[in-house]
């Protein structure tokens, strides 16, 4: 096949793709009302977004004959204090090396809220951490929640299990000293923490205790992957200081509000302090904290609320069998969260609770990775680094992903994005699970209720988390955009009968997007390959079962074993697409001569050129073959490699810290620090990193193409192939920053594709059979070149014929004149 009919070919399927999804979503199963974030439009905010209360009473009846074609007015939020002075921390779990704890988990009692989930689940051969934190460099000491005193950083808290718990590290010690070098931020603790050490390393740690100032070595460990932990803001802030005037509310923010009979104003707080005030501890063990708010009178007052209201929140670890802490298709991946609502007056009271999703969730592969839409039908649409996720009785799925989220809040005419719009259905209000599904890692709200009745919300809505003052700050740069935190805030109804309470409880999902882990929570379209899904769970089976029965050495191996076996299947392909090869070059001549006959008559060189064809039995895009075949296998390997969580952390070649991620570009080199940021930035076309495999996998395409690729008998074929060297270097900077794995595929095919061509026979045409008289192969270098010369000394002959004529005109003319004379 040339290298025109290629391109054609390639741009007719893929208008073809983009047709059958097309029609997907015309006629397939529609998203509900609320998926469309332009549905609805409201004023300035984020937050609580006023619904039909569903309890019995005046209340419930006045909602519904106030209802209106308006949308609800949310509340809007006031800026969060600066409150790192205000966190006060107290942790259940632990990091043990038994393993006999799934999370480290560290509850804020400022709001109440989840300020840190440290993921405790260890390999069974190594016994590391089989999920660590790609993204921190150095050893690991624990999460010590440090804050900046005089003295240095004091320790906020410290973790059962980490090395600072076994070295007898406390809480209020402050670290004055780190290998003899003086501390003096928290900052500058954590990078000589990340820079200067290695995990297996001890250091030297000079702290104060009480005044008295003593030394420790401590043994540094790798550190585990925090699934949800405090944002932060370095990249940002890079880029746009001002994101750093940011202030993230934390996890699972939880208020009471009183419902209104007016659906297009805000439902006032009955007590903002229980998103800003410190909570009571009342219980803390080692897998349970409780924690209690009392609401004020004062408040109270103020909404014409009787007290005294008290507030419990309990967050439980559950208790793992011996069987379950190593294996992953257990149902251990989840913490209980149960809220209460006492009622201690003696009237019945009618209220709502508003309760945020998690924030800050691990975006370890924000810059390199394309993360995939999960709505197939969302044509343009594309998904960031933390999306929010939801399911209801009337719709399985649905799914925002951050930059359309973002969008929607930088309008000025505010959008909404509802997973469960107010005054909707009651199906579309029932809701399975509500989540933040980021790119290896989910965290969801599961609602459990007694005997599996429905679970039914006011609304539920989609929003970016990062607010400042009364206006969401949204990054200038479109890249950074895919950054940004999103979460979702539901509000549900509340009758609290007199002197007496209600309890909800959550299950709160905190894992790996392993289908084994998914499919124990129903979480399973949280993993998602977009096209040619089957193409990808075929390949990544195959991948799988090589890399067993190598013994788990190297998904590297696995890859080389899976692209040998593709390549294998292909050979009677590749052998096809050599022999159209040939046809096309036999056929050369005739073509050229159609071409000159017919010129610019494009009706009648078609039709000849097809007659051509028909008397050959040649079919010329049958070379395109192997290039349809190889699509989806190109495409569901690269959306597998994306997607599946297997081939994180995973080393090209075991002990090297070169390519030790198969999932992400190789990095070679760190260059962000000496490269123009529109380039090596994270926001950059190419990335912090060197890569030398996308620059190799580039390397051997233009080799390929220059050693199998005939040489060019027109300018037409010249120019087609200048313009696939371009597009081979392109290719190249597209392919900068996929992930290693995909270009280790890429390597392997072309090196067999080379091997082939040169080792295996090559396939030959029979020519009496088909009448074909032009030579069977390619004209050399040489014939060219004799060519060439011939023709020069043919015009040469010809140039000396004509000016024997001219002289032979003029000697007549001259003796004509003669006579004359």
């Amino acid at each position: 096949m040339n290298n025109g009919r290629g391109i054609r070919f390639i741009f007719m399927l893929s208008t073809i793709m983009l047709g059958a999804v097309l029609l997907q979503g015309m006629f397939g199963k529609k998203p509900n009302a609320q998926n469309d974030p332009a549905k609805a439009n409201g004023k300035a905010g984020v937050a609580q977004l006023n619904a039909e209360n569903n309890a019995e009473g005046q209340a419930n009846s006045n909602l519904e004959n106030s209802q209106s074609d308006e949308p609800p007015v949310p509340r809007l939020e006031e800026s969060e204090p600066q409150r790192a002075a205000a966190d006060q921390f107290v942790q259940m779990g632990s990091l043990n090396d038994s393993g006999e704890d799934r999370y480290l988990v560290t509850i804020n009692k400022l709001a109440g809220t989840i300020h840190r989930v440290e993921l405790n689940f260890r390999d069974k051969r190594t016994g590391e951490y089989k999920y660590r934190d790609l993204v921190w460099e150095g050893g690991y000491l624990g999460s010590l929640e440090g804050f900046d005193v005089d003295d240095g950083s004091q320790i906020r808290t410290v973790g059962a299990g980490t090395p600072a718990a076994l070295a007898g590290l406390k809480p209020d010690d402050i670290i004055v000293a780190i290998n003899d070098e003086p501390v003096v931020t928290t900052k500058d603790f954590e990078n000589h923490l990340n820079k200067k050490t290695k995990p297996g390393t001890t250091i030297t740690l000079d702290y104060k205790r009480a005044g008295i100032r003593s030394q420790v070595e401590i043994p540094l460990t790798t550190k585990p992957i925090s699934v949800i932990r405090p944002e932060p803001e370095d990249i940002l802030s890079r880029n746009e200081p001002e994101i750093t005037t940011f202030d993230y509310p934390e996890s699972f923010v939880l208020s009471l509000i009183k419902p209104s009979v007016d659906v297009n104003v805000a439902w006032p707080d009955l007590d903002v302090g229980m998103r800003d005030s410190n909570w009571e501890v009342t219980q803390a063990t080692d897998n349970l904290i409780e924690l209690k708010f009392d609401l004020a009178q004062s408040q109270l007052d103020e909404v014409g609320i009787q007290g005294p209201i008290t507030v419990f929140k309990r967050y439980k670890i559950p208790t793992l069998a011996a069987e379950d802490i190593q294996q992953l298709d257990s149902r251990t991946f989840h913490l209980d969260l149960e809220i209460e609502f006492q009622n201690g007056s003696n009237v019945d009271q009618v209220l709502a609770y508003e309760l945020d999703g998690p924030t800050g969730l691990t975006a370890e592969t924000w810059w390199y990775a394309n993360k995939i839409h999960g709505r197939q039908t969302a044509i343009g649409y594309i998904a960031g680094a933390r999306d929010v996720i939801g399911s209801t009785a009337d719709n399985s799925y649905i799914f925002f992903g951050c930059p359309e989220l973002v969008k929607a809040a930088g309008k000025k005419s505010r959008k909404f994005s509802y997973i469960c719009e107010p005054l909707s259905p009651i199906a579309e209000r029932q809701l399975n699970f509500a989540g933040v599904d980021s790119h290896y890692f989910n965290v969801s709200l599961l609602p459990v209720t007694a005997d599996g009745l429905p679970f039914e919300v006011s609304s539920l809505t989609a929003f970016p988390n990062n607010r400042f003052g009364v206006i969401p700050k949204i990054p200038k740069n479109v890249r950074t955009q895919k950054l940004v935190d999103c979460t979702f805030q539901m509000v549900a109804p509340l009758d609290i009968p007199a002197g007496g309470s209600v309890k909800q409880n959550f299950e709160v999902f905190c894992g790996p997007k392993e289908i084994t882990v998914l499919k124990q929570y129903g979480l399973q379209d949280a993993r998602t390959f977009g096209w040619f899904s089957w193409c990808s769970m075929v390949l990544l089976t195959l991948l799988h079962f090589f890399y067993t029965i190598t013994f788990g050495w190297s998904y590297g191996l696995a890859i080389v074993m899976l692209t040998i076996l593709v390549r294998c299947i292909m050979i009677p392909f590749s052998r096809k697409a050599a022999l159209n090869a040939q046809m096309m070059q036999h056929l050369a001549p005739q073509m050229k001569e159609i071409t000159e006959k017919y010129g610019d008559d494009m009706e009648k060189r078609a039709a000849a050129q097809r007659e051509l064809y028909k008397k050959h039995n040649f079919n010329p895009f049958g070379g395109c073959f192997m290039m349809f075949f190889q699509l989806p296998i190109f495409y569901g390997l690269y959306k597998g490699l994306n997607v599946d969580i297997a081939l994180r952390d995973q080393p090209l070649i075991p002990g090297m810290d070169w390519c030790s991620n198969l999932a992400a570009p190789d990095q070679f080199m760190f260059w962000r620090s000496w490269m123009p940021t529109w380039l090596g930035d994270e926001t950059g076309w190419l990335g912090p990193f060197l890569n030398i495999l996308p620059l190799l996998t580039m390397v051997l395409f233009i080799a390929q193409q220059k050693l199998f690729t005939p040489p060019a008998t027109d300018d037409q074929q010249k120019l087609m192939q200048r313009m696939m060297t371009f597009m081979m270097v392109a290719m190249g900077v597209m392919f900068f920053k996929v992930p290693a794995g995909l270009c280790l595929y890429f390597i392997t095919s072309s090196l067999w594709g080379i091997i082939e061509r040169k080792l295996l026979p090559k396939p030959k045409l029979d020519t009496e059979k088909l009448g074909l008289t032009a030579p069977s192969s390619a004209p050399t270098k040489a014939d060219l070149k004799a060519e060439k010369l011939e023709a020069l000394e043919e015009a040469k002959r010809i140039a000396q014929l004509e000016e024997k004529k001219a002289q032979k005109a003029a000697r007549i003319k001259r003796l004509k004149n003669r006579g004359n004379k």
